[in-house]
This record gives structure tokens, C-alpha cells and sequence, in this order.
């Protein structure tokens, strides 16, 4: 099992998921939302501590060419306003080829609009083996 991806890994306040200013960070793939090396509460943003201490139940959902895990995390719909709405992301995660993912986790997006994370995950296999070896590759759906 794996912690949730920190909010900036998911895009902006512009209305899109994620933190202001729309960067992007990976996080590990075991451990807190803070790295690999762990992290607590008091790394979250104050009223976003329920959304960085989640935990990912990953359930194999393998095509046949590659053996997939797939997850959902749920993040507020504007983190601005945490108590208000929140959504669902769908994830879809390439474990490291090394079955250790030292560097962490690698998040793509697909672009879009409309672009699918988890359906592009089918296209994982094909990022290089250095990569492939030392992070997970995790797809998620954009809102």
C-alpha cells in the first residue's frame, strides 16, 4: 500500500486539482505524502491533513501485457475550501520493474483535453527501463 500523492501532483487552483501555482511533485510510493522517508500531520496545510494522510488500497486490475494496480484518492474540489466538495481521482500504477521503486513514484499526465491517465497507462511499458527500474509509473484521470 501506498500514501496518497500530495496535492501538487495533481495541478492548480486555477480550478484544476492540486496546489496554487499548478507545480508538480512525485511523492514515494510507500510511506507518508511527505517522501519516502515519511512525514506527519504538521506537513500538511492546516485543514488538509485528512487528504495528505490518506492511504491508497491498491487492487490489481492487470490488462495481460503488464500488471497494473489501481487506486482512488479523494481531494476537495477547491483547496481553497477543503470542507466543501470533493472528488474522486482514479489512479493506475506500473510498480517499479525492480519491485523496489527507490526513487518513488512518477506521475503522468496525459495532457487533454480529455486526456485519460489511467487509460494511458497502457503506454507505461514503453518508458525506458532506468525509469521503469527505479519509480512507480502512476496514470491518474484529470478532472
Amino acid at each position: 500500500q501506498a500514501s496518497a500523492p500530495t496535492s501538487n501532483s495533481t495541478g492548480g487552483s486555477d480550478g484544476s486539482t492540486g496546489s496554487p501555482g499548478g507545480s508538480s511533485s512525485s511523492t514515494g510510493s510507500t510511506g507518508s505524502p511527505g517522501g519516502s522517508n515519511g512525514g506527519s500531520q504538521s506537513d500538511a496545510p492546516q485543514g488538509l491533513e485528512s487528504f495528505y494522510n490518506q492511504t491508497i488500497d491498491w487492487k490489481d486490475c492487470s490488462d495481460g501485457t503488464a500488471s497494473f494496480q489501481c487506486g482512488t484518492v479523494t481531494v476537495p474540489l477547491d483547496y481553497d475550501h477543503p470542507d466543501g466538495r470533493t472528488i474522486t481521482i482514479a489512479l493506475k500504477k506500473l510498480p517499479a520493474s525492480d519491485g523496489n521503486a527507490e526513487h518513488g513514484s512518477l506521475f503522468l499526465n496525459p495532457g487533454g483535453p480529455g486526456g485519460s491517465g489511467v487509460e494511458a497507462m497502457t503506454s507505461a511499458p514503453r518508458v525506458s527501463e532506468e525509469l521503469r527500474a527505479a519509480y512507480d509509473i502512476i496514470g491518474f484521470d484529470p478532472r
